[in-house]
């Protein structure tokens, strides 16, 4: 019907994207920039955290370690129970502080970003 109200309106075609102004095929996960993340940033500060704090305690410790305390106004057994107490608390803090940083260094290369990986198609000599 030449009248009728469906022949003067073209078909209905589906609502295009809002906000893009390429074709669906460039709208791969290689071309647009990643979205950041919540969970990698509050791991990202975690990590450095552990960082901080490990490298923190191995300098604490190696000062307990090898530095010798102050033992003024101390009897002889004071003066050697309180070097080796500081000592072996040395000892433990270089082991945590490092054990910390190889915790940081290791997470840090198991969440870091990945680069994109490359495009599939037809190799190009």
């Amino acid at each position: 019907m030449p009248g009728s109200i469906r022949a003067r309106h073209a078909p209905v075609e589906p609502p295009r994207p809002r906000g893009y102004s390429c074709p669906h095929a460039l709208l791969s996960g290689a071309l647009l920039p990643q979205r950041p993340s919540l969970g990698r940033s509050a791991a990202t500060g975690l990590l450095g955290g552990f960082l901080l704090g490990g490298l923190g305690l191995l300098a604490v410790g190696l000062s307990n370690s090898f530095a010798a305390p102050s033992c003024d106004g101390l009897t002889g057994p004071e003066c050697q129970l309180l070097t080796d107490a500081t000592r072996e608390v040395g000892r433990t803090q270089l082991l945590a502080g490092g054990a910390l940083t190889a915790l940081a260094a290791s997470l840090f290369v198991l969440f870091r970003p990945r680069p994109p990986a490359p495009p599939e198609g037809p190799e190009q000599s």
